[in-house]
């Protein structure tokens, strides 16, 4: 494809691209074979929702939503408490609290006293779900980035178009056709081979003079379109190395030279959600021609 496609353009076609892509590409026994596994699945999904007799919770699109952002939050920041998931989900935290006991009631979450505040914990069937979506989304992000040409922005907010549609079978092919990334586009590990490195520390802990490298576009980051946006115009993607210019001892923002580039500001709010690790000295030579494209481990080139 030699021209990227417009969100606009492409968003006509999500409900036919989707299916055609994975049947056009399947021989007449695996179309038959994904037949019968979805036709199980139907069953079942069928059973659930009949559901609630057997008080087996029905699995709808906003719980996965929600297990989806607990699991990536908590993974990043370890503990997670009701205002910062309202900020990230950009709810209420009325309708947040509301939706977490509501959680709790089925089994998916437990809520810590605090005494202030309580923190989310995941269960194990709140974890599996939410590892599942995880990766679901986060392999749709490099398909939609490699295979459509996307933008990472534009791949992240048309993944959640896709979802519904993936199923378990469908996700392990695209796992395996992609060969098999352990991080999205954003530098975010794959749940099941990629894992999170705690080893760096956050921009807005960075001082002037500084050099690093750029390890993660956070999943809170990634929530904030506008960020995604400025960083992806300013060629700042997993990889990127920068110098700090200078870091507002008031405010917090941080002004950075991109190399090969230009300068970049951010404001501390946005620098504490990006993850960097310091540049080794003795690789700036090397990192001069590399610093677009020496991503992490199986995160997607981006089109263009």
């Amino acid at each position: 494809m030699g021209a990227r496609l417009t969100l606009k353009a492409w968003s006509q076609c999500l409900d036919w691209l989707g299916e055609s892509w994975y049947y056009g590409s399947m021989s007449a026994g695996m179309r038959a074979e994904q037949g019968r596994e979805m036709a199980g699945e139907a069953r079942a999904g069928s059973r659930r929702t009949q559901g609630s007799v057997d008080g087996t919770p029905k699995i709808t699109g906003a719980i996965e939503h929600y297990l989806q952002a607990i699991y990536a939050l908590t993974a990043e920041r370890k503990s997670l408490i009701g205002a910062r998931l309202a900020q990230h989900l950009r709810v209420s935290p009325p309708s947040v609290t509301q939706t977490l006991q509501r959680l709790e009631r089925e089994g998916f979450v437990r809520l810590r006293d605090l005494g202030d505040r309580k923190e989310i914990l995941l269960t194990e069937a709140g974890r599996k779900i939410g590892e599942e979506a995880t990766r679901k989304h986060r392999l749709i992000e490099c398909w939609l980035q490699r295979e459509l040409r996307l933008s990472s922005t534009e791949a992240h907010q048309a993944a959640e178009r896709f979802e519904p549609g993936f199923t378990p079978p469908l996700l392990d092919r695209l796992f395996e056709a992609l060969g098999r990334p352990e991080a999205c586009p954003h530098g975010n590990p794959i749940p099941g081979v990629g894992e999170i490195d705690h080893n760096g520390l956050y921009l807005n802990e960075v001082q002037a003079g500084d050099e690093v490298i750029l390890g993660r576009i956070t999943e809170e980051a990634e929530a904030d379109l506008d960020l995604l946006t400025y960083l992806e115009r300013h060629r700042v993607v997993p990889g990127t190395r920068l110098r700090i210019v200078a870091v507002d001892q008031l405010s917090g923002a941080v002004t950075a030279q991109v190399e090969g580039e230009g300068e970049i500001r951010l404001e501390g709010r946005s620098a504490a959600l990006i993850w960097v690790r310091r540049a080794p000295v003795e690789a700036h030579g090397e990192a001069n021609g590399g610093v677009h494209g020496e991503m992490p481990a199986g995160v997607a080139a981006a089109g263009g």
